[in-house]
Order: structure tokens, then sequence, then C-alpha cells
């Protein structure tokens, strides 16, 4: 099948100059698609399917044997074996062994929970008897590197019971080596840090806003449109919000290192059943990820990987569709649901009315920028592609077709073309991106996905933000990190902070990135890198000013800490409690923001911008 980019490529812009809404550009696209498909002769779409292979199976774990013998790194063994074994058939011997030889790395590196669990993984699969005894081995090892004595007798006698299936040459030398295990010295366990521990208690005293604080509430005007503010006095540290999130998506580079479902970086992962595009970091995720959105995209994702037609903002658009479909069961019920929303001209706040961001309503009528002609052409290009996919590897259209002619006269093909057109640009203006440190320049971050969460997108924009987010897997909250009067807006960050970008710079981004000029008290009283904050010291009490001098010493000693990335938690969480607690000392004494709180807050978002940057 020719490439999208081929395709857009001979089209011209000026063919969409008369199309102005959403129904105008797909209906645009399809016409122009169906002409190029007739000229060309390519009506019948041809999925090749990368279908499972034990034959690339095998590749890759002899790959990943090698590179597990060299100087490579941990991250690119386990990616070799995480694609091994998702290329393996269910119940094969090869899935078997890319948990096997997994478990031999994990085991050498100390990450001994982990190798635990893809032992289990092989003895489940089709493990060869006469290896078994090897696995047992190490599954002692790993007992007693942790200390886990409890088991340690139950699994060398399953060792000795299976050594009867080594060869006589072999099986005494395995023997004697077994009887040496509880007399070894072992590494030092590694554990990887849960960054769920950062995420704070889920906030449940808000009838309206669900999984939401009392303190917050939605408010409508003209100038903002819907928004948050605060209904009570909100001190720094507080969670306004606590949720998983109801979109997440990978970048492509990151399918055999994350979770496909709740983006955790996977050590012993386990594969789709049905496909070789994605892995599991359980099979409880596993399960979770096929009941609300896998079962659906599983072919479409292994055509369009096929044919390099990958793209994160297109699997999110279609992500979007799916979790519709499941919720409502049926397109015409999906129908229903949108008619009913678009009855409505102006979606102003939800009073009186529950707003569950789980449903699929929450997410169609955000918010959407003004955007470009080239990204609408684009958009309607790959929504027309993305349906031809669609309709060709499942029966949402009511059958599969790959014959193009046929699926236009479907009635329900220009529905859900102006459903995916739509999403494109939900997700341009609100998605969240997934940020990591970069491994090979700590300065750097690189973008591992991205997220939803359709009531923190109700969110104004301030380049002095007064709430920042703390994000783990699938898990988002939303703490406060300044004091918030009652009635004032609920912020957070679309771009640069005025700390680090003069405000004529930051207007110009926002203006084209987002599509508003930005009236934030930080641009309008044109702060910058170099602003000059008033001390709130001159005008205290003394006893008041040596409470504040205090706080700021101890301030003082935490930059002079170092480094905060080889802290433990409880060292880091301790940190974060002191910094809320110094912050709110100031409530009293300041409105905004003074030169002795801003040392602090400054030092506050570094901690934050390192907890959200080494997710595990």
């Amino acid at each position: 099948m020719e490439s999208l980019s081929h395709l857009v490529k001979s089209l011209a812009v000026n063919d969409f100059q008369h199309a102005k809404s959403d129904e105008d550009f797909v209906k645009t696209a399809m016409t122009l698609c169906q002409s190029y498909y007739n000229k060309n002769n390519c009506q019948v779409l041809t999925i090749n399917h990368e279908s499972k292979s034990d034959s690339l199976a095998k590749d890759m774990i002899n790959a990943g044997n090698k590179m597990a013998n060299s100087n490579r790194s941990l991250e690119q063994s386990i990616e070799i074996y995480n694609e091994a074994m998702a290329h393996a058939l269910p119940g094969s011997e090869f899935l078997a062994h890319a948990f096997a030889n997994r478990s031999i790395v994990l085991t050498k590196a100390g990450m001994y929970e982990e190798s635990l669990k893809d032992i289990q993984h092989a003895l489940d699969a089709n493990y060869p008897d006469n290896l078994k005894a090897g696995l047992y081995a190490r599954k002692a090892k790993n007992l007693l590197a942790l200390d886990l004595t409890a088991n340690v007798e139950e699994t060398l006698a399953a060792a000795r019971s299976w050594a009867l299936k080594l060869d006589d040459d072999k099986r005494d030398e395995f023997l004697s080596n077994l009887d040496k295990l509880k007399n070894k010295k072992y590494k030092k366990p590694v554990t990887q840090r849960d960054n769920r521990i950062y995420i704070p208690t889920a906030p449940d005293d808000n009838p309206t806003l669900m999984r939401t604080s009392g303190a917050v509430s939605i408010n409508y005007s003209d100038k903002f449109g819907r928004h948050l503010i605060a209904t009570r006095d909100i001190k720094a540290g507080e969670a306004l919000m606590v949720k998983k999130v109801y979109l997440l998506v990978l970048v492509s580079e990151f399918r055999f290192k994350r979770c496909w479902n709740c983006s955790k970086h996977c050590w012993s992962s386990v594969p789709c059943n049905e496909c070789a595009n994605v892995i599991y970091c359980s099979e409880v995720c596993r399960e979770i990820a096929w009941n609300e959105h896998h079962s659906l995209e599983c072919p479409l994702l292994t055509a369009l990987l096929t044919n390099k037609s990958y793209n994160c903002s297109l699997i999110m658009s279609l992500r979007l569709l799916v979790k519709a479909l499941k919720e409502f069961k049926t397109v015409e019920e999906l129908h229903k649901k949108i008619q009913e929303i678009d009855s409505v001209k102006t979606v102003k706040c939800f009073n009186g009315v529950v707003y569950d961001d789980t449903k699929y309503a929450s997410v169609y009528s955000l918010f959407r920028k003004p955007l470009d002609t080239e990204f609408k052409v684009d958009s309607a290009m790959k929504t027309v592609m993305t349906i031809r996919y669609l309709s060709a590897t499942t029966d949402v259209f009511g059958k599969k077709t790959n014959n193009f002619k046929e699926l236009m006269e479907n009635n329900w093909i220009l529905f859900i073309g102006k459903l995916l057109f739509r999403h494109y640009e939900i997700n341009a203006t609100n998605t969240i991106a997934i940020e990591l440190s970069d491994k090979k320049d700590e300065n750097k971050t690189v973008i591992c996905g991205g997220i939803l969460v359709p009531l923190v997108d109700l969110c104004s924009h301030s380049c002095d933000r007064n709430t920042y987010s703390i994000s783990s897997r699938d898990i988002f909250s939303l703490v406060c990190i300044q004091p918030i009067k009652k009635g004032e807006q609920i912020y957070v960050s679309y771009g640069e902070d005025y700390r680090d970008l003069e405000t004529s710079e930051r207007r110009k981004r926002l203006k084209e990135n987002h599509g508003f000029w930005c009236e934030c008290y930080p641009c309008v009283n044109n702060w910058g890198p170099h602003q000059n904050l008033p001390s709130c010291l001159d005008s205290l009490t003394n006893k008041k000013r040596i409470e504040l001098l205090e706080v700021m010493t101890k301030c003082t000693n935490y930059y002079s800490i170092g480094s905060l990335g080889d802290g433990t938690s409880d060292k880091i969480l301790k940190i974060l409690s002191d910094l809320f607690a110094m912050i709110n000392t100031f409530d009293d004494v300041t409105y905004y923001l003074c030169d002795e709180m801003d040392d602090i807050k400054v030092l506050l978002l570094c901690v934050l911008k390192l907890i959200n940057s080494c997710q595990t």
C-alpha cells in the first residue's frame, strides 16, 4: 500500500481551501483519496501482518544472549529479550527460553525479585524438563540473596529432582554446586524506586468532581471558558486531585521498554497473547488493557506498524475512539451520545451534575485550540488512512472490508471520521507529555509518551503556576505548591516558567503552541529570569522576622545537600514536607510572591521535577 507521506505529497493543501468544519475536512480527504485510489487502482488494501514468529524469537534470544555477555547496558539486553518474548508464540518453548534467559541477566544484576517472576513465567510456559534443574537452582539463589529462606529447601529439593533429567556427567557437578549455594555471598539486592510513594493520598470529598478535593470547583467565564477555582483557602502541599489518567500512549521507541497499559518500566514483562507489538508489566495490566482498548486496537496496530505508519498522535486518536466504542458498545449508541452532547450549544459548568472524567463525554467536550490548515489536512488524511485499516481489521463498521469503495458506502464512515479528526485536535491541545531524564545527558529529557487527564485540562495557564503534577505510570496527581486563596484560579503550566524565559518569548511560544496571548500575573507585570522580587522581611515584627530567617537558613541547607538523585524516598518525602511547611509560613505575611518565598519555591520545583523525571 502507498505510504501516507506519499499520498499527502500528491495532494495540494489548496484542495482544502474551502473546508471550514470537521466534516468539510474529512469529506474532502475522503473524496481526494477516492480519486487517488481510482487513478492508481488501489481500492483494495493489502494487510501485511507481522505475526508472532518463533523463528524471529529465536534470533532475538540469541542476540540477547550475545548482548548480555558483552558490555552493553542492562536495559539494552532486557529490551531485546522483551521483544523476543513478544514475538514468541503463546505456549512455545521459545517463549519459555526468553523468560528463562532474561532471568539469568536479572539475577546477575541483583534484581532478584524480577528474576523470580521470570522464573515462574518460564515454569508456567513450555520450558524443557532437562533444563528445569538450572531454573530451580537460580530460584534458590534469588531466594537466598533476598534472605527469603522459608522456601529455599523446597526449591533445592525441586532442583535435585529435576537434576535426574541431566546427563550423568553433568549431574554430579550440578549437585555439588547446588550444595554450595547456601554458603555463597550474593550481591546486595537492587530495588527499583517506586515513584508511587510520592503520590499523595487521594482526596474524595467533592460531591460533583470525582476523585477531587472539595476545595476545587469548575467555574466559567467568557474570558477563560471553563476553569478551576478554589472554594476555600488551600495550603501548599494539599492534594487537589489523584486519579488514573483517561488515556496513556507510548511512543514507538518505548513499546518494548515500558508497559503498554500503565507505562511502568518493564524488567520482567509479559507479552500480548495476540500480537508481537507490545508488552505489559504483569498479567493484570495485560487483562486491563485488553478489556479497555487493546482487543480492538491489536490487529489495527499490527497493520500500522507493518506499514511504518505508527504515530503517537494517530494511536491516541484511535485509542479515544476505541474507548468510546467500548463504553457505548455500538456505533449507534455512541452516535446518540454525541448528538446529546452537541445539542447543548455551550458547555459551561457541570452545576448539579457529577463530572466523571472516566467517561468519554469529559474528553469529547475538551477545548480545541485553533490549528493551521496544514495540521488539519494532515489530520484529515491520517483519519482516512485509520478508517481504511479499521475497516479492514475490525467489524466496527458492521463487517470487515478492505475495499475503500465499499467502505465509502457505509452510513457510519463520516461519523467515525469526524470523531477521529476531532480527536487529533483534542490531543494536540490537551495531551501532557510523559518526560523522563535522558540517560545520556541528565540535563535533558526525553518524551516516552503522552497522557490525557480531562479535569486538569480545564486548568488555566500561568507562567508561575500554583500547582504541580506528580505522576507515576498511569496515576496523575495535582498538588498545591503555594497558598491559594478562596476564589482564586488553580493554575498549571503549558510552557516555560517566568524564571527561565523573558515575557515576550513566553507569550510568543504560548501563542504559537496553544493559541492564546498570556495575561498571567508574571506576563502582565513583565517578569523575567532576572526579576527582583520584593523582600517581605522589612515589614515584619522582630519575632516574625526571626522565624522566617530561620526558615530561610533551613532552605539554604537543603540547597547544599547536593544531588537528590541518590536520596532515599523517605529523605525526599521529608524534604518535600519541609518545603511545603516553609512556604505555608509565608501565608500570613505576603499576598503573592516575595523574594524569600520564591527561593523556597524554586527549590521545591527542582525536587518535583526530579521526582517526575525519574519515573519507574
